[in-house]
């Protein structure tokens, strides 16, 4: 949650800087292994509160960020934890020309010609956040067909991955050192979450008045996710995906390929197109995207 709400401020441009946390938890229930003394003191599971405070310490570590508050109250009808996190930074302005990204700008009112042939690119890899979720919600079922230490492995590598800061310190860097300034004007890079890249691509067809044509097998994504996927039959391009972006712009494949070089999972998955029609591209096969 922490780093999700960080990588938000980080794809507008912005520096994240601490959060303040607050954490929603429901009183005990009577199958909660713990003295009625105890119950009746406390009202509420202090291991489960511990943890969720460790968790998102480790959140924080991820983001790079300080935790200056922990706000938490007792809810008597809450049956899950609710957690939210208020990530504040700043954003630097500078209105000089070198700050333009050539990136299709979402408020910008275009005709659909103009937006066709912009490519289409990921920055990070889909299904990050929604595999961690998926490993500690249904990890008794995972581990029937793979081994702890798969999933240890792969929960680890999720959460070295999730956060975008120094990828989008990469992006900045790249425009900002660009030679050539795009006629397209500024935007921000989408943070893919929930519905995973194919939301993402329907709501930024949606807003830009476009059609879109992708490449299935482009689009970046890490086989952990995918195995998890196909063990709980979850379509893995639908899933929550945290930790990766989404940026249209003239210059796209050359910031991919910057991004490869410095080590960044980074892919130009399609194009845009000038009529209204959404395909996904797998092999000789076609889909089309829907709501």
């Amino acid at each position: 949650m922490i780093v999700i709400a960080a990588n938000d401020l980080l794809s507008i441009g912005g520096h994240p800087v601490s959060v303040q946390v607050s954490i929603l938890i429901g009183t005990l229930k009577d199958n909660d292994s713990i003295s009625l003394f105890e119950q009746e003191k406390r009202g509420y599971n202090e291991q489960e509160l511990k943890t969720l405070v460790r968790q998102a310490q480790a959140s924080a570590d991820v983001a790079d960020i300080e935790i200056t508050g922990i706000r938490t109250e007792v809810i008597e009808e809450l049956n899950e934890p609710c957690i939210t996190a208020a990530v504040i930074g700043y954003k630097e302005v500078n209105a000089g020309a070198s700050d333009r990204t050539g990136i299709l700008s979402k408020t910008t009112n275009v005709r659909r010609s103009d937006t066709a042939g912009i490519p289409l690119a990921v920055v990070g890899e889909v299904g990050l956040s929604g595999t961690l979720s998926r490993i500690r919600k249904d990890r008794e079922i995972l581990a029937k067909r793979l081994s702890q230490m798969y999933l240890n492995e792969a929960v680890s590598n999720c959460e070295g991955l999730l956060s975008l800061r120094e990828a989008m310190s990469a992006v900045k860097e790249f425009y900002r050192n660009s030679d050539t300034e795009s006629t397209l004007p500024e935007t921000d890079p989408i943070q893919i979450v929930e519905g995973g890249i194919f939301a993402a691509l329907w709501n930024f067809s949606q807003i830009h008045d476009c059609g879109l044509r992708v490449e299935l097998k482009e689009i970046p994504i890490r086989q952990e996710t995918v195995e998890v996927c196909n063990i709980l039959d979850i379509n893995p391009y639908e899933m929550y995906s945290g930790g990766a972006v989404l940026i249209a712009g003239e210059r796209s494949e050359d910031l991919v390929k910057d991004l490869l070089e410095r080590g960044f999972a980074a892919a130009v998955i399609g194009h845009t197109t000038g009529d209204h029609d959404r395909l996904i591209l797998n092999g000789d096969e076609k889909r089309f995207l829907t709501p």
